[in-house]
C-alpha cells in the first residue's frame, strides 16, 4: 500500500528542542489518516510530583529529532498486524528515517521522495552558495535567478512524471539552458532553435543567458546530486507529502 509520512512538533519553528510530536501515516491514494503515533518527552503530572499512579503521556527519553525514525518505525511495524503493509512511503528525505525503517521493519520499504521538500532542498542550497562564496566576472546569483532556477526544477518534474530518463535528462540541462547552451535542450519547453538569433529568456535578468565558468561549474555541482540515478529514481514518481503538512498545520493549530 502506498502512503505518506511526516513528523512534526509543536513547536514549529523550532521542533527540534520541542518536548512533543506527532506523526502520521496517510493513504497516497485516499488522502485519509490510517495510522498515527504521538511522542512525549514530559508528563504534566509527573512534573509536579503530586501523584504516583496516573496515566502518564510520557513515552519518548530520546532527543526531539528521534522522535520521527521512532514512530515511523512503530507504524509501519504496527501496520502487520492490520493485514497490510506500507510498501511504498512518500517523505523528506530524512536519512535517518530511512535507515531505521530500513533495519526495523520486517518487509521491504520503498522510499520516494517529496517534491516539494527536495524543491526547498535544492532552493536552500542555491540560498548557501550565494551567501558562501562570491563569483567574480560572472552574473549574480540573485534571488531572481535562484527562483528561476527553482521553478524550472519544479516543472522539470512534473512534466516527466514516471520517466526516469527524461526527468534526468532535464535536470541535468537545466544550468545549460540557463547559460545559452541549447544542444540538449528539448524542443517542447526551450524554444532557443526555433529562432536562435532572437531568443531570449523570459524570467532570468534582462532576459539574458547567465555567464560565468565558475558560476557554472558551482550550479552544475549542486544540480548533478539531484540527477543521480538513486535520486532519479525516488523523484521520478513526482510523489508528495501536502496531505501530511496540513493535517500537521491543523494540529497545530490546535495547539496553539
Amino acid at each position: 500500500m502506498p502512503v505518506s509520512y511526516d513528523m512534526a512538533w509543536q513547536r514549529r519553528n523550532g521542533g527540534h528542542n520541542s518536548n512533543t510530536g506527532h506523526g502520521a501515516v496517510m493513504g497516497a491514494h485516499t488522502g485519509q489518516v490510517l495510522d498515527y503515533g504521538v511522542r512525549s518527552k514530559t508528563g504534566r503530572t509527573c512534573a509536579t510530583g503530586k501523584k504516583k499512579n496516573h496515566d502518564c503521556r510520557k513515552n519518548h527519553t530520546g532527543s526531539s529529532k528521534s522522535m520521527e525514525p521512532d514512530v515511523a518505525v512503530d507504524l509501519f511495524q504496527h501496520a502487520i498486524k492490520n493485514g497490510v503493509k506500507y510498501s511504498i512511503y512518500t517523505g523528506d528525505d530524512d536519512a535517518t528515517t530511512q535507515a531505521h525503517i530500513r533495519d526495523k521493519v520486517p518487509y521491504k520499504v520503498e522510499k520516494h521522495s517529496d517534491t516539494v521538500h527536495t524543491k526547498r532542498s535544492l532552493v536552500s542550497k542555491l540560498y548557501s552558495l550565494r551567501s558562501s562564496q562570491k563569483f567574480p566576472g560572472c552574473s549574480t546569483l540573485s534571488v531572481k535567478v535562484i527562483g528561476y532556477l527553482g521553478k524550472c526544477f519544479g516543472y522539470c518534474i512534473a512534466q516527466n512524471k514516471n520517466n526516469p530518463q527524461s526527468l534526468k535528462t532535464a535536470i541535468q540541462n537545466i544550468v545549460p539552458h540557463a547559460f545559452g547552451k541549447h544542444q540538449n535542450c528539448n524542443d517542447m519547453w526551450c524554444h532557443y532553435k526555433q529562432n536562435p538569433e532572437n531568443y531570449k529568456h523570459n524570467e532570468l535578468p534582462f532576459r539574458n543567458d547567465l555567464h560565468g565558468d565558475e558560476l557554472e561549474k558551482a550550479l552544475t555541482t549542486i544540480f548533478n546530486e539531484y540527477s543521480t540515478d538513486v535520486a532519479i529514481k525516488k523523484l521520478a514518481p513526482a510523489a508528495n507529502s501536502q496531505r501530511n503538512e496540513s493535517l500537521n498545520n491543523s494540529v497545530g493549530l490546535k495547539n496553539a
